[in-house]
């Protein structure tokens, strides 16, 4: 992947991938060695895992980008105050006190856990 251009980061998420599913073929009894657990992992340099924020732009940008789409709203709070991502998916209307200009964080939401559509066959 690496020799075709892609970062080591993204390498290193398809190993990651693959090692996981080929992992669950394994505790299936679909195969009987996990050869991604073998390989080893592209090294993720420093400065390549480091977060660069949005632009002034950007962020001015997002709220019409978005706008369309289920649920928009609550991204322009979560950008104007910094909240995490579970943050944001677990605020509530009771949650947002508009007359005071108060915004309580009583919950947390963890985004879904991913589940394969396929049975146990």
């Amino acid at each position: 992947m690496q020799n075709g251009g892609s970062k080591a980061g993204t390498a290193h998420q398809a190993h990651r991938t693959a090692r996981t599913a080929l992992g669950e073929a394994v505790r299936r009894g679909h195969a009987a060695k996990n050869a991604a657990a073998l390989a080893k992992p592209p090294r993720v340099e420093e400065d390549e895992a480091e977060i660069e924020p949005y632009s002034v732009e950007e962020v001015q940008r997002l709220p019409l980008e978005v706008n369309p789409r289920r649920n928009s709203a609550r991204w322009v709070p979560a950008l104007a105050l910094g909240l995490r991502q579970g943050e944001t998916l677990g605020l509530r209307w009771a949650d947002v006190d508009l007359d005071n200009e108060h915004l309580k964080l009583r919950r947390n939401r963890l985004r879904p856990r991913y589940e394969h559509g396929c049975t146990d066959a």
